[in-house]
């Protein structure tokens, strides 16, 4: 039976949580480890002051969506919603595409923003996706974005600041273990940027940015942009 997500409800304000519930069910005939990773990744990650940032319809498209999570907590949020998610883990994408075989508004492929050039998005996420690519490679990456994104556009940055020193250890060693036991891609090294490398990173790319601290219990130094197209 397909899932019905919530029709004509704008999700500003409102708790993502029973979203969540309702996509952590999707991932129910998963391993038991499967089902342990993407609990964790959402009991990680601060979500809802991303969620609200993001149109209750129109397209979406999550770079590095990895298992999918958010991609269908978003989806079963809102049926006006359409959710392209694209990683570039093939078994991470297998276990999406499971989970979101009865959501009709959430697709997942496995390609890069490169193989995304006929389409236009109304919001691009990238969500803990930049510290992985060296410099060059996450301005080529923006641009890819600015190119995909319809003229009122948003685009999205989670990421990880450097301050404090004692969040940025704690994350850059998580991160150390997750590339290096494979359950993260990411074989050029971590490339982790402050606030203001991000912001002028962003700026170069031709957006105008919004910073966004996020106040979490973790012990992660979380901030996201919300960042539009600047004006030729």
């Amino acid at each position: 039976m397909a899932v019905q997500p919530a029709r004509g409800e704008d999700l500003a304000g409102k708790s993502l949580n029973h979203d969540f519930s309702a996509a952590l069910k999707l991932y129910s005939d998963e391993p038991f480890g499967t089902r342990l990773f993407v609990q964790l990744r959402r009991s990680l990650t601060p979500a809802q002051s991303i969620a609200e940032k993001i149109p209750g319809s129109g397209s979406v498209l999550d770079i590095g969506c990895g298992h999918g999570l958010f991609s269908l907590a978003l989806a079963c949020a809102q049926a006006e919603r359409r959710i392209l998610g694209i990683d570039p883990s093939s078994a991470k994408l297998e276990i999406a595409a499971r989970a979101g075989r009865t959501v009709p508004n959430a697709e997942f492929r496995h390609s890069s923003t490169e193989d995304v050039h006929d389409e236009k998005f109304g919001v691009i996420l990238l969500i803990d996706v930049l510290y992985l690519l060296p410099y060059e490679h996450k301005l080529a990456l923006l641009r890819r974005c600015r190119n995909l994104l319809a003229s009122e556009g948003t685009l999205i940055v989670k990421a990880s600041d450097t301050h404090p020193s004692w969040k940025c250890a704690v994350t850059y060693a998580q991160e150390k273990f997750m590339t290096g036991a494979d359950l993260t891609l990411g074989h050029g090294g971590l490339h982790f940027l402050s606030c203001q490398e991000n912001n002028a990173l962003l700026n170069q790319a031709g957006f105008i940015t919004e910073l966004h601290h996020l106040r979490h219990w973790t012990p992660y130094p979380h901030v996201f942009f919300v960042a539009r197209q600047a004006a030729l």
